[in-house]
């Protein structure tokens, strides 16, 4: 393999198409991973707002912060158009009654999960291993086990902002930080 190779190519991609591209490229190198909470590598594990962090932040955004957080003070903005290959968009699972998530108790609504989109209606999901699948078969999933689905848009001034203040940071994986 010629590593060198490699990286100039990928290098020269990233820097011909949009952010949201960008996104979803990042996201497809989680596909067949294990599920490992509060990670976020693209090679050990990650969980699934790892693989919505982990991508941000190879994309130069520190941001490292749980499912809950990315649908208060990032996907904040609603989806205007699901077709749009521009924008960063994500399916979040919020729940309906008080439930237990992971051991803690957690309110109504309170989103437990997110998945975020790669494709025409399709997710990347942290199920173990980590993989595609139908928002529709996700979204079945979770409604049967309590959830409600919403699905939010990425708001680029709020990312920015949280970037900045580097205040939704928490506990970023030593391998990926590396890599910036």
């Amino acid at each position: 393999m010629n590593w060198d190779q490699l990286r100039d190519t990928i290098r020269s991609r990233l820097g011909s198409i949009s952010p949201g591209e960008q996104f979803r490229f990042f996201c497809s190198w989680y596909n067949g991973i294990a599920y490992v909470g509060g990670r976020e590598n693209y090679v050990n594990g990650c969980d699934c707002s790892g693989v919505v962090c982990g991508p941000l932040y190879l994309m130069g955004f520190d941001v490292r912060c749980t499912a809950d957080d990315l649908y208060r003070e990032i996907f904040v903005d609603e989806v205007d158009d699901y077709e749009n290959r521009d924008e960063i968009i994500a399916a979040f699972y919020v729940t309906r009654t008080p439930t237990e998530h992971f051991g803690t108790a957690v309110p109504a609504g309170h989103v437990t999960h997110v998945a975020p989109m790669i494709g025409r209606y399709v997710v990347m999901n942290a199920f173990d291993p980590l993989q595609p699948m139908a928002a529709s078969y996700v979204y079945r999933w979770y409604d049967r086990n309590g959830k409600d689905t919403v699905w939010r848009q990425l708001n680029w001034d709020a990312l920015k902002r949280h970037h900045e203040a580097k205040d939704l940071l928490f506990g970023l994986d030593p391998v990926l930080e590396k890599l910036r």
